[in-house]
């Protein structure tokens, strides 16, 4: 060691108060203790650059070891720091064993070993780079992108170290360390005769290797956990604990995400003799908005596909910026709670609130430009899109549903429990058709449950989240921006450009032709000039027998009506593709009289019959089926609110055909009463 001075560490290393700490109490015997605090106080009266002597007189030890431990005490330590007064605990080694004599051959010896196995690694590091091969299953150290290069090669899933370590011999014996080394005797004075390291050990150095992958694996956590634990604790390991959290203000940030509801339905079929079958519906999905400062749920969406798709997610946010109401409940014994509601019917500044930040997850539904284009128009935001089936990374809305289900469905004899190991899982599809727990009560089930949710105290605040809420914009002062609920209807809406068709020459009147139907008005029937030209549509994803069209320069040329008979039942793009192709295939029989058969019914019967036949009802029959019970529903409700004695009403002619309509107007006022009474299942 040179001439020592405190010049030579930087002084930040020298601020005892930064230093990290060691609980005296903590050590295990009262020697412990005193050698401790006597080497503390040798480094602390080192950095004040206080005589040797009196170092020495004080506590005993000499200035040269005060010395060694004070370069101890700032010597790096593997977490990134510095050993502080860490370094000065008895008996604990700070640096690691370096092995100096080589070629040790004498298998008789019991002692001599130490150090072998790292310094075998450091001499053959093909060596070492088998094992940590092994070990990551090739995963290359973290590059810039902050993600880990695999090659090509088809690994053990989670090797066994005595697989390794039988490789690791392999490689050893290529090498030839299984034979005597030639020459004359190590400075030891010991026989180079006999097979060298690890083969002149018992066990072949197994337990130095076991040692060795288990430190590889505790420091190098971000390749070991992916080789050796699966992707999902990987997707653990990413996530934080959610101490680094800020906390929100009320409708900064969103979390959507759909659930499979954990419950078996049945669904009644009529046949042609009038009897009702009863059939299983797969667990369907349901997608919800949380707002993550109060835990409030905006709205909640039932989907009858196989999947959510981007109009089912436009649809849930849809009624978060529109105004809730108590639904029609059909379900036997269900009811609402007298404080359930969702924020846009509890406030009138709730309703249409804007949000900062909308969290997803990768799901195609989610990420799809459908999606993306009419977020950033209404809202002015785009997606925050999180890894999928990682319930870390959005935690209110996963414990959300668990909330859910356990507040309903897992309560009910039908439910499939939260696994296949579920004690509540009794034969669950049984259990639907014995009790007739029919799919048309899911809605009123989940909306009852959500609701009477909202309103009751949470236990995160204490309070029920619809109150919260307000409490957190009052206390503020700062209430949510507002949109226009009217333009959260322009969210199922879309845009396509079409060429205007006809002749005047063979008087043809103009008219545009999309997806099988074609569109027209009075004003287009009128406007030749437009032959030809393009329009502008805006189209209704769940409404496609009326368009609104606009000229190239933006004017508005009315809504179009399609022909009949597409113009009397609500149906959807994927309904009208559906009928097209049975019918091309020649798969069912069409009355082609547009007058006597309307095609979403004739789709519906199809459907209906397929059902019968199938142990499990197809996805389209129910979106066919609840839409039209959705438009039944509103049709009575126009009804019902005509006055009874209205004898103008009775008086007036029915022909609806050349009636102008503003697209502000109702679609189902001119639904045909027949037509809607054979919805009545």
């Amino acid at each position: 060691m040179g001439r020592f001075s405190l010049e030579d560490i930087n002084p930040v290393l020298r601020d005892t108060g930064k230093w990290p700490q060691v609980d005296p109490r903590a050590l295990s015997s009262s020697e412990m203790r005193e050698i401790f605090s006597a080497r503390k106080s040798a480094v602390e009266m080192l950095v004040k650059d206080e005589r040797r002597d009196l170092i020495t007189s004080k506590t005993g030890i000499s200035g040269t070891e005060a010395i060694r431990f004070l370069l101890r005490v700032v010597s790096p330590h593997p977490d990134g720091g510095i050993w502080g007064y860490r370094a000065l605990i008895p008996w604990l080694h700070v640096g690691t064993y370096v092995r100096t004599i080589t070629d040790l051959c004498n298998s008789d010896l019991a002692i001599g070993f130490s150090g072998a196995f790292s310094q075998l690694l450091e001499t053959y590091p093909d060596l070492r780079e088998l094992i940590e091969d092994e070990v990551f299953k090739g995963a290359k150290p973290e590059s810039r992108t902050g993600t880990h290069k695999r090659n090509s090669r088809l690994y053990e899933s989670r090797i066994q170290i005595k697989s390794i370590h039988q490789k690791f011999l392999d490689l050893c014996r290529e090498k030839g360390l299984n034979k005597p080394l030639q020459g004359p005797t190590n400075p030891k004075g010991l026989s180079n005769s006999g097979p060298r390291y690890p083969f002149n050990v018992k066990k072949r150095a197994l337990e130095s290797l076991t040692k060795f992958v288990h430190k590889l694996i505790e420091t190098q956590p971000s390749r070991s956990i992916p080789a050796r634990f699966g992707a999902e604790a990987a997707k653990k390991m990413q996530t934080g604990d959610g101490s680094g959290r800020p906390l929100q203000a009320p409708f900064t940030r969103i979390e959507c995400d759909a659930h499979r509801i954990d419950a078996i339905f049945c669904i009644l079929i009529p046949t042609i003799h009038g009897e009702l079958v009863r059939k299983i519906v797969r667990r369907l999905w349901l997608i919800v908005l949380e707002e993550v400062s109060s835990r409030a749920a905006l709205s909640q969406h039932l989907c009858l596909g196989e999947e959510p798709t981007g109009e089912d997610v436009l649809e849930a946010i849809r009624l978060a910026l529109t105004l809730w109401e108590p639904r029609k409940l059909i379900a036997p014994n269900m009811k609402y709670s007298p404080s359930a509601c969702f924020p846009s019917g509890f406030d009138p500044r709730f309703l249409g609130a804007k949000w900062e930040q909308f969290s997803v997850d990768g799901a195609l539904a989610n990420i799809a430009e459908m999606v993306r284009r009419p977020i950033k128009e209404l809202l002015g935001i785009e997606p925050i899109v999180l890894p999928r089936r990682n319930k870390d990374d959005r935690p209110y809305i996963e414990r959300f549903f668990q909330t859910f289900e356990e507040l309903g469905f897992h309560r009910l004899p039908n439910t499939t429990g939260s696994g296949t190991d579920d004690p509540r899982r009794n034969n669950p599809e049984m259990a639907a058709i014995k009790y007739t727990i029919q799919m048309e009560y899911l809605e009123d089930i989940a909306d009852v449950i959500i609701a009477n949710y909202n309103g009751a105290p949470h236990s995160y605040h204490g309070q029920p989240p619809v109150e919260y809420l307000e409490f957190a914009c009052a206390s503020s002062g700062k209430w949510p921006q507002l949109i226009d609920p009217r333009d959260a209807e322009m969210l199922l809406c879309y845009r396509e450009t079409v060429v205007v068709r006809g002749s005047i020459k063979d008087s043809r009147r103009p008219y545009i032709h999309w997806h099988g139907v074609n569109y027209s008005n009075d004003a287009l029937k009128h406007s030749y000039a437009l032959v030809g030209k393009k329009l502008t549509l805006l189209i209704h994803r769940r409404d496609l027998r009326t368009i609104r069209a606009f000229r190239d320069n933006g004017a508005e040329l009315g809504v179009l009506r399609a022909a009949t008979p597409w113009d009397r039942m609500p149906h959807t793009l994927e309904m009208r593709r559906a009928f097209f192709s049975l019918r091309r295939d020649r798969r069912f029989r069409y009355n082609t009289d547009p007058d006597h058969c309307d095609p979403i019914f004739a789709l519906l019967e199809h459907l209906e019959a397929t059902a019968l036949k199938k142990k499990v009802v197809p996805p389209l029959y129910l979106e066919v089926r609840g839409l039209l019970t959705k438009h039944l529903e509103e049709f009575r409700d126009q009804v019902s609110s005509r006055p009874a004695d209205d004898a103008d009403n009775k008086a007036k002619p029915q022909n609806n055909s050349s009636e102008k309509r503003t697209h502000d107007e109702p679609l189902q006022q001119n639904a045909p009463l027949e037509s809607v009474k054979a919805l009545n299942w």
